[in-house]
């Protein structure tokens, strides 16, 4: 197998779901917008979008929506990823539910 840095990055990435409970510096989250921005996507459409919440209450609606138990576990702000298309919204609920 040929060895860069590409493939060293790709061949140890993982997804990890168990948050720490500390807060990112703005300038941490700056960075994560921007490298998730620039991900590799299908036919250039950004397949998700990142809602930073940290109003506990509606951290814990966006918890009971996306099914995902570590959404909102920890730490002060929360990073969630939908796919758009399969995370439906309310039906009795106006576009700006959050």
């Amino acid at each position: 197998m040929i060895d860069t840095h590409t493939t060293e990055v790709i061949a140890n990435h993982r997804s990890i779901r168990a948050f720490k409970a500390q807060t990112l510096a703005k300038e941490q989250l700056t960075t994560l917008y921007k490298m998730a921005s620039q991900t590799s996507t299908s036919m250039f459409m950004q397949q998700f979008s990142i809602l930073h919440v940290t109003d506990p209450a509606k951290r814990a609606a966006v918890r009971a929506v996306s099914g995902q138990r570590y959404v909102g576990a920890n730490g002060e702000r929360g990073l969630v990823y939908f796919y758009r298309g399969l995370v439906p919204q309310p039906a009795d609920s106006p576009a700006t539910w959050l």
